[in-house]
């Protein structure tokens, strides 16, 4: 399912979600004159946004794994299966833990999302993977 599509000028991110994997990642298209790569390239932390770009001329693409999805009782989940499952988002912000998340969903592994909430009254979620 694609949850969101993404123009900033010639750069294009398609977010979509696997429900079969749980898994939520970006596809993002880039064209540019600017600088072009003369040969085939592959750049693995690529920008500001750190992130795998492979390339060539004046064109570039590339993917990442955006969070794990988990299933929630909660009326306002923020997606929505076929199924009438609800899920919540489990983001990583770090480059390696979301490079860990996408080894483990190669791997079939399975992910369950606790949360707790603290004495200051945040709420705080951890990924337990099982492989």
């Amino acid at each position: 399912m694609i949850r969101k599509i993404i123009r900033e000028r010639f750069t294009f991110n398609i977010m979509k979600v696997n429900f079969k994997t749980k898994e939520i990642y970006s596809i993002y298209l880039q064209f540019s004159l600017k600088d072009p790569w003369l040969f085939p390239k592959y750049e693995p932390h690529f920008g500001t946004a750190d992130i795998p770009l492979y390339g060539w001329l004046f064109f570039y693409f590339g993917r990442y794994t955006d969070g794990i999805l988990y299933e929630t009782s909660d009326e306002d989940a923020e997606i929505t299966d076929r199924k009438n499952h609800k899920y919540h988002i489990f983001t990583a912000k770090d480059r390696t833990m979301r490079d860990e998340m996408r080894k483990a969903v190669k791997n079939k592994a399975t992910f369950d999302v606790k949360e707790s909430i603290n004495t200051n009254g945040r709420k705080h979620s951890y990924l337990i993977v099982h492989k």
